[in-house]
């Protein structure tokens, strides 16, 4: 818990989270996006869907939901191991789970069927990515 100390939060060796703070917000709301829980767009500057494919790479679509997932989950991956400290097995786990489900569901048909199988799925698994968002913040 942070507790203010003469002025100053008491992180308890925490000074990346507020770096974090900025993926932890993006990472529920794209993936929520693109897992298709939720549908997103901007009106302005011509309209913008998230989930349109920027580039179709060998039939996958690279969307900016899934870039926005992807890259707000290696930022705090990389600004976790900026003090060198060392996961267990079990933490790399839930890291890789975190990193591959978004890529195998762009990937993977099969994956993405699995997902999509009904609504409930598709909100465990958009739970399940921001869990394991914020438990690789929290945890380093």
């Amino acid at each position: 818990m942070a507790t203010a100390t003469g002025g100053y939060a008491d992180l308890n060796g925490k000074q990346n989270i507020i770096l974090d703070v900025i993926a932890l917000m993006g990472i529920p709301w794209f993936a929520a996006i693109l897992f298709g829980v939720m549908t997103s767009a901007l009106s302005i500057f011509g309209g913008l869907d998230f989930t349109a494919p920027i580039w179709t790479i060998m039939g996958a679509d690279i969307s900016i939901a899934f870039l926005v997932v992807l890259g707000g989950l290696a930022w705090i991956l990389a600004t976790n191991e900026i003090d060198g400290a060392a996961y267990e097995d079990w933490q790399w786990a839930i890291i890789v789970f975190a990193l591959a489900s978004p890529v195998l569901y762009v990937l993977v048909p099969s994956f993405k069927n699995l997902v999509m199988i009904n609504g409930i799925s598709q909100l465990l698994w958009t739970m399940a990515v921001s869990a394991a968002a914020t438990y690789i913040s929290y945890s380093n």
